[in-house]
């Protein structure tokens, strides 16, 4: 299960909010974030993935408009 590890992340981010150097780390993963987060059939009790990309959105303009037009662009390829 991978939900553990999400977790650890989320935790992790929220550890080094201050430290550009680990958005940037992150950012270079986000197209398979957003593709998990759109394609993921998971059983878990809570949005874990996409908390995770809530946090980090919250504190990375960047990321946050970048995800936005990949869930953007999905949701107009999937109408």
């Amino acid at each position: 299960s991978t939900r553990p590890v999400v977790q650890f992340m989320a935790r992790f981010v929220a550890k080094y909010a201050a430290h550009r150097d680990v958005f940037d780390g992150i950012e270079f993963y986000l197209p398979q974030l957003a593709h998990m987060i759109i394609h993921l059939e998971a059983s878990w009790d809570d949005a874990i993935l996409e908390r995770f990309a809530l946090v980090i959105s919250q504190h990375s303009l960047h990321f946050a408009l970048q995800l936005n037009w990949i869930l953007q662009g999905a949701i107009e390829h999937y109408q």
